[in-house]
């Protein structure tokens, strides 16, 4: 519904619980999560580009 109203293919929530950035409804909610210090410290994605139909984490 959400999606739909705002006529958009996908929706980014930020400030999320997830250790990583994570892909949920088949790909239709991306969570990310905001605590780069820790997320640097263990290696894990910290950004994501979105360029038309392809999403790409970057570390």
């Amino acid at each position: 519904m959400v999606l739909r109203r705002h006529d958009v293919d996908r929706i980014v929530v930020g400030h999320t619980i997830f250790p990583e950035v994570t892909s949920l409804h088949g790909g239709k909610v991306v969570a990310v999560n905001v605590d780069n210090k820790k997320n640097r410290k263990h290696h894990r994605t910290r950004a994501m580009l979105i360029e038309g139909a392809i999403i790409r984490f970057v570390m």
